[in-house]
């Protein structure tokens, strides 16, 4: 018969470990969640500027994409 004594040093590592995985969930979630907020952007973008190649007006735009006039202007001067 096998006897295992369990010590502080075991719960504290199987705490540790539970912790880890608990980061690394929380991290994919964390980063899917940016993946979401840039995708959305890059998108914006995107359409901002076909909407400018096709000469659409400024205010056009930004009620398109319901953002700022001043968005739109920032994506003129940096084109």
């Amino acid at each position: 018969m096998l006897v295992y004594e369990y010590t502080l040093e075991d719960e504290l590592h199987g705490r540790w470990l539970d912790g880890k995985e608990e980061g690394r969930v929380e991290g994919r979630v964390e980063g899917e969640k940016i993946g979401v907020v840039k995708g959305k952007i890059e998108r914006d973008l995107e359409i901002a500027l076909n909407l400018l190649k096709k000469g659409m007006d400024i205010s056009f735009i930004a009620a398109t994409l319901e953002k700022p006039i001043d968005w739109v202007e920032n994506i003129i001067t940096k084109k």
